[in-house]
């Protein structure tokens, strides 16, 4: 506010200041406002649409530094966003529904496509403290299809040419097989979003099927009022200036009866989300609606898209069992137990009583905001921290860019005044 307020008293004086000024002078004070006006406003955007070099986390390796410094490379990036976000291959495939053969050969495709994609295309010009869009792609190919297709591609067809009369669900290990699949389409998915960065396209997430980037899970006692900041901040973090939120967060409001059914509208919600959030404590434990939210994420989408937030309770890894300890875990849900192969990580906001301590200029709630949303970027935590830093200053650029737009048409007035004034 007081910067403002500054920055509007300095536009004040300077007008103040022009419309002293006569003759030549007049004009030529107006011209300089007016070009260094254009030139904020070029280097603006120049810096926000121009991407040069990203970090991507590639899917079980680590977090990686490309480099797109020709449009060749980011067409090529954009050509395979669309193809791998867009197949049948990478949408979800439930136990009882899809066929197998034809996710396979959806992956076979998309094999060949990327594969043609890259020999038509141009070489990526060299660059140095970075990999290229080719990278990437290969890596998709080599970690990815190359392996799941060398195993399953061979055994379907075996069964199929041994039973030509028999339906999938006759196979023996199409159970494993479509386990085995549920898991390569997450990481191609993550491959699609690497894709998209390096192409520029803007929030890719809203490309695919989901309208939420998150579900909230939650008992509305007594948790309310931390869900709400919760949302809220996940709203705002690394929020660019032309949005309205960064994130689409799902959080019904409504106070439902212990015993109420799932209602359908809630099922939809979850269909159509990314993640589920689930809020735990004592109460949410006993919780049936949270219940009920929880088995069908698990039922219809894979626990690895599940995050945990502790509101109060207590949760504790029992590493020889593998498992939580249900005696020392009050604050987990009995449909969880099992849930996990390894011990998940999870938000501890327990701690967040009071309204001032669920505020993103509390400097552990920040942290613990940021933990909880990175996954919902795509992004490292330490990735999404700098990006909030970046969008926070670009917000005031564009601040300080329509604050000399303002100046110079102030300027045009005032020259247009006093030229009135002299006839």
């Amino acid at each position: 506010m007081l910067t403002a307020a500054l920055i509007g008293a300095l536009a004040g004086l300077v007008i103040f200041e022009l419309t002293r000024i006569g003759g030549r002078g007049l004009y030529i004070a107006a011209g300089a406002v007016a070009g260094v006006a254009g030139i904020l406003l070029i280097q603006i955007y120049h810096r926000s649409a121009r991407l040069t070099e990203v970090k991507v986390s590639v899917p079980q390796l680590s977090e990686l530094t490309f480099v797109v410094n020709d449009d060749e490379s980011r067409n090529v990036a954009r050509h395979l966003f669309v193809e791998t976000v867009t197949r049948v291959s990478t949408q979800p495939l439930k136990d009882d529904e899809g066929v197998t053969r034809e996710a396979l050969t959806s992956l076979y495709s998309l094999f060949s496509i990327t594969r043609d994609t890259l020999k038509s295309s141009r070489p990526s010009a060299p660059a140095t403290g970075g990999l290229t869009v080719e990278h990437l792609a290969i890596t998709m190919l080599n970690q990815e299809l190359r392996p799941f297709l060398s195993k399953w591609h061979p055994r379907l067809r075996t069964f199929e040419q041994a039973r030509p009369d028999a339906t999938e669900s006759d196979w023996p290990q199409n159970t494993a097989c479509r386990a085995e699949l549920r898991d390569v389409q997450a990481r191609i998915l993550g491959y699609a979003m690497g894709f998209a960065r390096l192409a520029g396209v803007r929030h890719p997430e809203r490309s695919e099927t989901y309208r939420y980037d998150a579900f909230l899970s939650y008992t509305w006692e007594p948790d309310a009022p931390l869900v709400t900041a919760v949302r809220d901040s996940l709203h705002r973090l690394a929020r660019p200036w032309y949005r309205l939120r960064a994130l689409r967060v799902f959080l019904d409001e409504s106070s439902l009866p212990a015993n109420s059914a799932l209602d359908p509208a809630i099922e939809e919600a979850l269909a159509a989300s990314r993640y589920l959030i689930v809020f735990l404590s004592p109460q949410a434990a006993s919780s049936r609606w949270v219940t009920q939210e929880i088995r069908y994420w698990l039922t219809h989408k894979s626990v690895d898209s599940l995050r945990l937030v502790l509101t109060g309770g207590a949760l504790v890894w029992d590493d020889s069992a593998g498992d939580f300890d249900p005696r020392r875990s009050p604050a987990l849900p009995p449909i969880l137990r099992g849930a996990y192969r390894h011990r998940p990580l999870y938000t501890d906001l327990s701690w967040a009583h009071e309204e001032d301590q669920r505020d993103l200029r509390n400097d552990r709630f920040r942290r613990s905001i940021v933990k909880l949303a990175a996954p919902l970027h795509d992004r490292l935590p330490d990735d999404l921290e700098g990006e909030d830093v970046r969008q926070h200053r670009r917000t005031r650029r564009l601040t300080a860019a329509a604050v000399a737009a303002l100046t110079v048409l102030a300027a045009s007035t005032a020259v247009a005044a006093r030229s009135r004034s002299w006839t």
